[in-house]
């Protein structure tokens, strides 16, 4: 991104993701505030569409898909007892704006580029779309600030501090307070060489593919193909 410009990249998969909405209906990913936060009339988007080749258009596929995909594991973790979601280079992303999940106590961090977020607070201002007290906003130039430390003292309610948060200074800080059990970045926690690599990359650090999943292509790549496959409604 360019210094002091928002994220192209941002703007690039929100329209992607508007164009589903208005050209699908949302039929993989239904998401009503697509198309207002992009503030991109939804003829301009039909005519976008329309005159775009099947690279373009398999990347709004893509997109919806992987919306979908994540949006649906975090309910299943949601029902798993997780309370708090972290969206890094949040972009447009509205999950925490519709957040399903707020009764049961999900709390979202964004975590983004300060120019990239204060361009999306003037677009959400300007598409009338409430900040919800379950969202903090978390500005992270990820070239010069330390991640962790961001999102560990990110603004946090007193009613629901954890360990390490200036709310509970006498609790101590440690690496493993933000990021989850398992998680590669967790010291704790053994890593391996696959760990940074997917099943059946050609390329991994150090010059050796990791061998490919047994059961054929990526476990993620199977989801993704029954996803663009599906006919049930697109969740909610």
């Amino acid at each position: 991104m360019e210094l002091g410009q928002p994220s192209r990249t941002a703007f690039s998969a929100a329209s992607h993701l508007a164009e589903h909405q208005v050209v699908d209906g949302g039929r993989i990913f239904h998401d009503p505030l697509a198309v207002p936060i992009l503030g991109v009339p939804p003829d301009e988007l039909r005519e976008r569409w329309q005159g775009a080749g099947r690279g373009r258009r398999l990347m709004a596929l893509f997109i919806a898909v992987r919306s979908r995909f994540a949006e649906d594991a975090l309910a299943a973790a949601v029902d798993a007892g997780t309370r708090q979601l972290v969206v890094l280079g949040a972009g447009l992303d509205t999950f925490a704006y519709r957040n399903p999940h707020a009764g049961a106590g999900l709390r979202v961090l964004e975590v983004d580029h300060p120019a990239t977020q204060a361009w999306k607070r003037d677009r959400l201002a300007d598409a009338g779309i409430a900040v919800p007290p379950t969202l903090t906003f978390v500005p992270v130039d990820f070239e010069r600030d330390v991640l962790a430390d961001r999102v560990r003292y990110a603004g946090r309610p007193a009613s629901d501090p954890v360990p390490g948060d200036p709310a509970r200074p006498g609790d101590p800080v440690t690496p493993d307070d933000a990021v989850p059990p398992g998680h590669p970045a967790r010291p704790s926690d053994p890593v391996t060489p696959d760990d940074a690599v997917p099943p059946g990359d050609p390329a991994p650090p150090g010059g050796r593919g990791r061998p490919r999943d047994p059961a054929g292509p990526t476990s993620l790549g199977r989801a993704g193909g029954h996803l663009l496959r599906a006919t049930a409604p697109a969740r909610r």
